[in-house]
């Protein structure tokens, strides 16, 4: 079975993702964030970044890529194909649990193709308040970065199933297995 996460900052994803990977030991896993990291200390990577943003350093695009369209296109074009090609690498295992914020911004782009995606979803109180806390950063950083991923109620209506994350780390615990027997992965 292909099990998609996806969700947006602060909804608590990257938890969610964590217990899956404990009840289903057997899967494997393809970590998007993890994979983009990867990619970032390449050194041929690097030094197509470095030309077209004059650096490589992953903080610095983040606050150019947010504040310019066209040169999100331009680390786009560099860095999609990259995923693709890691992506594919998960094509030939029957079980894989999927890590990807930005499922549905890529689109088919990636090639997964999933039996269920689930979106881990919090209100934006609770959103705000666990980046705030995790990175420490300005709402008018966090603010943008929202602004420049698919709305989560668009997120929610895209998926199969919405695991709400507003609560305990005890209450996402029940959710997540909770909708992993409901897509019948458990």
């Amino acid at each position: 079975m292909r099990l998609v996460f996806t969700g947006n900052i602060g909804c608590g994803k990257s938890t969610a993702v964590s217990i899956t990977v404990d009840l289903l030991p057997t899967y494997k896993l393809f970590d998007f964030d993890a994979v983009v990291l990867e990619l970032y200390q390449n050194q041929t990577v690097c030094d197509q970044l470095i030309g077209l943003f004059g650096t490589a350093e992953k903080s610095a695009i983040s606050k150019i890529v947010y504040k310019d369209p066209e040169a999100m296109k331009s680390l786009r074009s560099l860095m999609d194909p990259l995923m693709i090609s890691e992506a594919n690498q998960y094509t030939t295992f029957p079980n894989v649990i999927y890590d990807i914020p930005l499922f549905f911004e890529f689109g088919t782009r990636l090639g997964v193709v999933a039996d269920a995606v689930l979106c881990v979803s919090a209100d934006r109180h609770t959103q705000v308040s666990r980046v705030r806390s995790r990175n420490g950063w300005p709402i008018e950083v966090i603010d943008r970065i929202i602004s420049n991923q698919l709305p989560q109620h668009k997120k929610e209506e895209l998926s199969d199933v919405i695991i709400l994350n507003n609560g305990t780390l005890s209450d996402l615990q029940f959710a997540v297995a909770q909708s992993l027997i409901q897509v019948g992965a458990l």
